[in-house]
């Protein structure tokens, strides 16, 4: 047998777990690690790493990509012993990608390749990560190899681009770290980038803080498709190459340098003509001084309008700078406004700044950088409150309470405010003792709207059920089982329920939770449909909007908006997360349903489907709110890029438009008298007069993001963000214009 064949044979995970002392796929996100040793012994070896595949059966040139890489590290004579890919295995999450991921592998890495997702794997996935365990596994986990411990982190948002940390995730990794110690080695990776320039995850200060006691030396990450090293806060961080872009990858040695030392020499890989091409790009001690761990600063205080920063009087910084987090960008990079501070001590190493505090009011997350002569730094991140000078500097925010939220808040008759967590959680509070009234536990996300009828309370959830909770006890009226999981808001039209599950469509009677019909239909439905006295209305991932019969099910007609070159792009361009929105019938009118989707807003005519007029721009995530006043009716719309529109749905004319300083996604406008209220994706709370769209109010009530509409109950604002606080604001202002971000 040759030496090639002899690697084509697959090891059993199990036998590679025992060879390891891996406790892989063996931890719960919320829970402790089972019981194991690490008894991995020290050696020299190598792994490999990935990133950023796309793989897709559509993009043939990718999956041959992926077989070279393999190829060509099989061929090598002693191979990498395991492969880690930091997420993007596949583009858009659907079966026929992981298939083909799948069949890609070769045996031999199949028990030997361990993954985490990216946002290709969540941001349209109607499988909520069941595809992903079912292929690769967990997500978030560690092992041991060789002497260093490896840990895989999954910070992805289910429908969502950017990343987040929750604290059951942050539990786990501070349980892991004090489990193995404060001198083994460490290598971590994750999806996104974090450090630097890099803002795809807004609590990354939290994790950096949670590390920085251990001895993690190497972070690699994806996402950017670019290769790039940075060393900062004690850490040598990595982004990779993307292998949809060509045969990239990069080859990890582990072995002794001239000086004895344990290192890790990171090659930049890439195959030609067969051949596997490396060339070194840094090597990373595993023991001793780690980078600018001694710019960390003593302490970090802000005093009114000063910023004052102490470090340690042996250090001599080069710069010290510091910044607000920059709110206009939603996951991405960004270089900053980047402002230095002036050294008033040069004894007590003391250094200060004016803080320019000429912005709305709120909480905000400030950024300080001190960098060394090393071309190193440290970042620390603090949370800062500006007062409201208009409202004699009274802090806005009345109260709080713990649960992190990604859907709407829900009220019922102004006494109980209803919130479901992305934990599966759904909790009633009662808004004036702020008390919880009661909790209760899904077993799956929940990423929707919950809905309220006759202080009933109706949430779907990741677990495949919609749950009907007694509003005012929180007892369990009925379970419902849906044959896949429901992301989206459910819609109540009297006593049915319209239940979007993955690729279907289903009627549940109310008050009994019996399936009246269930239709298949042809993509992912994830937003909210909407129903007038006859039909059902909503948009699907194959480029559809559907109107079916509500008493039958029969589809009445479809209509195709989108037809892309592929299904992954069909699916991104299509109307897959609209609210749809049913218009009053109008005397001379044509019916009107709208949907959109992220190009336009669509005025479909509701008994043929034909398009009467469509108004550009990008309001997939966000539902109408429709006004009537003095027998007029006119609809406000918030696009993702911060714009809101006034327009009269019959015509599609625009009556105004203002661009509002944050990106706004998910969270719909809401009316409070002459008021219209948007919530942007980083906190930022304005209110706009809906006569003329002028800006009156804001109020930046989080430092994190937000996706939440809020609900309104005796003039308090009552808003969650991913930060995990529901918070009760009060908006009662002079109307009183602070400058822009």
């Amino acid at each position: 047998m040759s030496h090639f064949e002899s690697l084509q044979k697959p090891m059993k995970r199990s036998d590679f777990l025992k060879l390891t002392g891996a406790t892989a796929g063996m931890y719960l996100l919320s829970g402790l690690p089972l019981s194991s040793k690490v008894n991995a012994a020290d050696k020299e070896f190598s792994f490999a790493i990935l990133a950023d595949t796309h793989t897709a059966p559509y993009e043939p040139k990718r999956s041959q990509w992926l077989k070279d890489i393999f190829i060509a590290m099989l061929a090598e004579e002693t191979p990498p012993e395991f492969v880690l890919h930091v997420g993007d295995l596949v583009e858009a999450g659907l079966p026929a990608e992981y298939a083909e991921f799948a069949s890609i592998v070769p045996p031999y890495y199949q028990d030997k390749l361990f993954g985490t997702k990216g946002n290709h794997e969540v941001r349209w996935d109607e499988y909520a990560g069941d595809l992903f365990e079912k292929h690769i596994g967990r997500s978030q986990y560690s092992f041991d190899f060789g002497g260093i411990h490896f840990i895989a982190l999954d910070p992805t948002q289910l429908l969502q681009e950017p990343g987040y940390f929750t604290k059951s995730q942050l539990d786990w990794l501070k349980k892991d770290l004090s489990r193995v110690g404060k001198s083994t080695p460490i290598v971590m990776y994750l999806h996104y980038p974090i450090g630097d320039n890099n803002y795809y995850i807004i609590n990354q200060g939290e994790l950096l803080e949670a590390i920085e006691r251990y001895n993690v030396r190497a972070v690699f990450t994806g996402h950017v498709h670019q290769e790039k090293v940075w060393k900062q806060n004690g850490l040598h961080l990595f982004s990779l190459a993307a292998a949809k872009s060509g045969p990239f990858f990069q080859m990890i040695k582990k072995r002794q340098n001239a000086q004895g030392e344990s290192v890790l020499e990171i090659l930049s890989a890439s195959v030609e003509n067969g051949a596997l091409l490396t060339k070194p790009l840094v090597q990373v001690p595993l023991t001793g001084p780690r980078p600018a761990v001694t710019e960390q600063p003593l302490s970090i205080k802000v005093k009114e309008e000063k910023l004052e920063v102490k470090l340690h009087p042996h250090h001599r910084a080069s710069t010290l700078q510091f910044q607000f987090w920059p709110d206009s960008r939603y996951a991405g990079k960004d270089e900053g406004l980047w402002q230095e501070m002036n050294s008033t001590d040069t004894y007590s190493n003391h250094w200060e700044a004016h803080l320019d505090v000429n912005r709305p009011p709120g909480e905000y997350l400030l950024q300080v950088r001190v960098l060394n002569y090393k071309q190193s730094w440290w970042d620390s991140f603090i949370k800062v409150k500006i007062p409201d000078k208009n409202m004699e500097n009274k802090d806005r925010t009345v109260w709080e309470s713990k649960a992190p939220i990604q859907g709407g808040l829900a009220a019922i008759n102004d006494e109980i405010v209803i919130s479901a967590t992305t934990s599966g959680l759904v909790t009633a509070i009662h808004p004036k003792t702020q008390k919880q009234v009661w909790a209760y536990q899904t077993n799956g996300p929940i990423v929707g709207t919950p809905q309220v009828k006759d202080h009933f309370v109706y949430v779907g959830s990741g677990d495949k059920k919609v749950y009907a909770l007694d509003g005012v006890t929180g007892k369990v009226l009925w379970i419902s089982q849906c044959p896949e999981p429901v992301l989206g808001s459910l819609f109540i039209k009297e006593d049915l329920l319209f239940v979007p599950s993955g690729s279907n469509m289903l009627s549940i009677k109310r008050l009994t939770g019996e399936i009246s019909w269930q239709v298949k239909i042809g993509g992912f439905t994830a937003g909210q449909p909407s129903a007038d006295h006859e039909t059902v209305y909503f948009g699907a991932g194959d480029g559809f909007i559907y109107a079916i019969n509500q008493q039958t099910g029969i589809i009445k007609w479809k209509k195709k908006l989108v037809e892309k070159e592929n299904p992954y792009r069909t699916l991104i361009y299509s109307a897959w997360a609209t609210h749809a929105a049913v218009l009053p019938d109008q005397p001379g009118q044509p019916p009107i349903v709208f949907v959109s989707n992220v190009t336009h807003t669509f005025a479909l005519n509701r008994i043929t489907g034909a398009v009467l007029w469509q108004y550009a721009g990008g309001y997939l995530y966000s539902a109408p709110l429709l006004v009537q006043q003095d027998k007029e009716t006119f609809a406000i719309l918030a696009d993702e890029w911060g714009g809101v529109s006034k327009i009269n749905p019959y015509s599609g004319k625009r009556y105004w438009k203002t661009v509002t300083d944050q990106r706004i996604f998910n969270a719909s406008p809401i009316q409070h008298g002459e008021l219209v209220y948007v919530t942007g994706v980083n906190g930022l709370l304005t209110a706009l007069k809906m006569t003329t769209g002028e800006v009156v109010d804001r109020y930046h009530f989080a430092a994190s993001y937000a996706y939440s509409t809020p609900v309104i109950i005796e003039d308090k604002i009552i808003q969650a963000a991913q930060d995990g606080n529901i918070r009760s604001l009060n908006m009662e202002s002079s109307y009183a214009v602070t400058p822009s971000l």
